[in-house]
């Protein structure tokens, strides 16, 4: 059984061995297999954990730095995380959005009523403030991301409803103070001006976003205090969770919990999982300690991770997915070099499908427009997963390499990847620059089997083509 002596020395190993280790970052779309190409570094005993990281596309909005272990860290079988909270986990822009809709929603609303002559000035205020609670409410009873109003119905959920309604009639209080005439006649010029309704829609957010910052700023106030309010009691919350077990220690601004297979699986989805349920925005940062696969670490035991101690010494950055909420090419390039900037590695993990997607086309552009626009000697290691889905889509039929369809020869498959390989690398070498330039030191792609595939395929897979030779590889 997990013990409080368990935790105790877990935290005095890591901190002397592991702290101080060499950070890798690892980039890539959403959706393209970075949990799952980490969770492949660990022991056996902790996968049925880990696969919780894994969120089917939906992006983590925090950093979390993953540290494989030497066996002697932990116990077998447990995963130890590390939560740092954020002061500023509430003042994000998914969470001003959530007030700019409601604005914008309940404005319009109450605009058509009043060109239809259904309200007149006198009812006006009235109207848009009916208009903002029932618009309010609504928004926070059907968002499923990680907005505001999401975060008010977290709450709800977990048996504190009194408190979210308290903060949703001040959030509800808070918006309605605006003049609704001021919105009348900022939709009324915007009407003017725009045919387009979908135009209308972005600019009048936009003009109500710069209220917000100016005329409106006793609303922004208010709003942000009832955000602090929210994320008080959800860390509260939290901490109480984890109070139920004796597995845990807390400081002023961070918890470190201990988990085993005898952890409810709601507690670990609460901090390993991007999914609805999950209150992983509440931390700055994320660190996740599990043992390492002992044919890995025979592996990384041959080489520089072992520099001080004879104990590993590495850490993996995962970071949101590129492209998530509407991202720009331009805007990841930022956000990418932003991550090598803070990581000061001299390594850079870049994923990039085998499988091409219109994500995995705007990826290999961030990835070109980082060499041209990064002045520093790193090197790219491009991990390639999705191998079998590209090889089964790569036959004559539109199904594909798939177990109806004739024999297939190994060589020509193994041909195909490495074309695909090839193909990533021309493409690098093709942006041309002077002076310092990050480095693509290799491509290396590797796949998972499942139901459906050619048995040349499962084959490819299992031999060549597996994760665990990608992992040997980096």
């Amino acid at each position: 059984m997990t013990t409080k002596i368990a935790l105790e020395n877990s935290l005095q190993l890591i901190e002397k061995r592991i702290s101080v280790g060499r950070g890798f970052p690892i980039v890539g779309p959403t959706g393209e297999g970075k949990s799952n190409l980490i969770n492949g570094t660990a022991e056996d005993g902790v996968l049925d954990k880990l696969e919780y990281r894994i969120g089917n596309g939906m992006a983590s909005q925090v950093t979390t730095n993953i540290h494989p272990t030497s066996a002697d860290c932990l116990p077998n079988g447990h995963v130890l995380i590390k939560g740092v909270f954020s002061q500023e986990a509430m003042n994000t822009d998914s969470n001003r959005r959530f007030i700019i809709d409601v604005v914008f929603s309940a404005g319009e609303s109450t605009y058509k009523q009043y060109k239809s002559g259904k309200c007149d000035n006198e009812k006006l205020q009235e109207t848009y403030q009916q208009e903002v609670a029932a618009i309010a409410k609504n928004r926070i009873d059907g968002d499923s991301n990680k907005s505001f109003g999401h975060k008010i119905k977290l709450l709800t959920n977990e048996c504190k409803k009194e408190t979210a309604t308290k903060i949703t009639n001040s959030i509800i209080e808070a918006i309605g103070l605006i003049e609704a005439v001021q919105i009348i006649d900022l939709l009324e010029v915007m009407h003017s001006q725009n045919k387009s309704s979908q135009k209308v829609r972005r600019y009048s957010k936009q003009a109500i976003a710069d209220k917000l910052d100016s005329e409106w700023r006793n609303v922004s106030e208010l709003y942000l205090k009832c955000c602090n309010d929210l994320f008080l009691e959800l860390k509260n919350h939290v901490i109480g969770i984890v109070h139920q077990s004796n597995v845990y220690e807390e400081t002023e601004d961070c918890i470190y919990i201990l988990m085993n297979t005898e952890t409810p699986e709601s507690q670990v989805k609460m901090f390993l999982n991007s999914s609805d349920k999950s209150f992983e925005f509440l931390f700055d940062r994320l660190d996740v300690y599990f043992r390492i696969y002992d044919e890995l670490e025979k592996v990384f035991g041959l080489n520089a991770l072992r520099p001080t101690y004879g104990d590993l010494q590495f850490r993996i950055e995962d970071t949101m997915g590129l492209f998530h909420d509407e991202e720009t090419i331009e805007e990841a390039v930022e956000r990418v070099k932003d991550i090598i900037k803070a990581s000061k590695s001299s390594v850079l993990v870049f994923m990039l499908s085998a499988q091409e997607t219109a994500n995995t086309q705007k990826a290999l552009i961030v990835l070109k427009k980082i060499k041209e626009s990064v002045s520093k000697d790193i090197h790219i290691i491009v991990m390639m997963p999705k191998v079998d889905e590209f090889l089964a889509t790569s036959g004559n039929s539109a199904q594909g390499i798939r177990r109806h369809i004739k024999k297939v020869d190994t060589e020509s498959l193994i041909k195909k990847v490495e074309e695909r390989v090839q193909y990533i690398k021309n493409e690098y070498d093709k942006v041309e620059v002077t002076g310092r330039a990050p480095k693509l030191e290799s491509v290396i792609p590797y796949g998972i089997y499942s139901n459906g595939l050619s048995s040349e395929i499962i084959s490819l897979i299992e031999d060549k083509y597996n994760m665990t030779n990608a992992l040997k590889a980096f």
